[in-house]
Formats: C-alpha cells, structure tokens, sequence
C-alpha cells in the first residue's frame, strides 16, 4: 500500500513539474520580466513543501498503523533535521548577491544561504558515507 501511495504521488510530482517546465520553455525565459522564472520557482518550492509534507504524513500513517514504535525513530529522524536546518540557518551570513543591480531583501538572503549550507552540509555527508563504505568494504572483504 505505502509503495503505491508513494508512486502515485511520484508521478503526480512528475506530471506538475514536467507541465512546469513546458510552460516555462513556450512562454520563454527571454521576455526579460521573470515571470516564468518566478512562476518555476514558486511551484518548486511548493512541490519541495508537499514532498516533504507527503513523506512525513504518509510515515507517520503507516508507522502508527503498522509498528507504533518506529514512530521513535521518525521523531529522532525530524529531530535532527530541524537541528541541522538551524545550525544552516545560523551559519548562513546572507551577504548580498554580487553581479546584480537588484537585491533580494537579507530574508531572502538568509534563507538562500541556509540552502546552500544545507546543500553543501548533505554534499560533504554522501562523499565521506562513499569513503567510509569503500573503506568498510575493502577491511570486510579482506
């Protein structure tokens, strides 16, 4: 049940975001007025929010349903989210933007560099996990 919850909702993303990208590319992005890009990057951020919104919901359903105690481990799992999103968001200097004439608000900034920190922060955590696997492996199989 849960794995074609979770294909439906796959393909209802896809579907969304693919009409996006159309649309995106037949309005044009040489108007010079932004509007297909703001329009891209509003739908992503939602798309991102129901994603999230969707994996957290649908595991909370079936874990509660299914094993109540795996619910722990999704509290600790959302627990260190939260705390890695809050040291992003305190390490994150929301410096303005360099090469533009116009300038987000330092909200804005912020938030964008908390996203970088955090992109950087799981970039640097999927590099050393294939390190340590290859080292694991090759003491394992030794």
């Amino acid at each position: 049940m849960y794995a074609k919850v979770t294909k439906i909702i796959e393909v209802v993303l896809i579907a969304i975001g693919v009409i996006l990208a159309i649309f995106g590319m037949t309005y044009g992005f040489e108007t010079g007025d932004g509007l297909a890009t703001d329009i891209l990057l509003y739908c992503a951020y939602a798309l991102a929010v129901f994603a999230i919104a969707a994996v957290i919901g649908l595991g909370l359903y079936f874990n509660a349903k299914q094993n109540p105690r795996s619910l722990i481990k999704l509290g600790i799992g959302i627990v260190a989210a939260a705390v890695i999103v809050g040291i992003a968001y305190l390490l994150a200097p929301g410096t303005e933007a360099m090469g533009t004439t116009i300038q987000a608000t330092p909200g804005e900034l912020k938030i964008t560099d908390t996203i970088l920190n955090i992109t950087y922060f799981f970039c640097g955590a999927a590099v050393l996990s294939i390190i340590v696997g290859v080292i694991v492996n090759a003491v394992r199989n030794k």
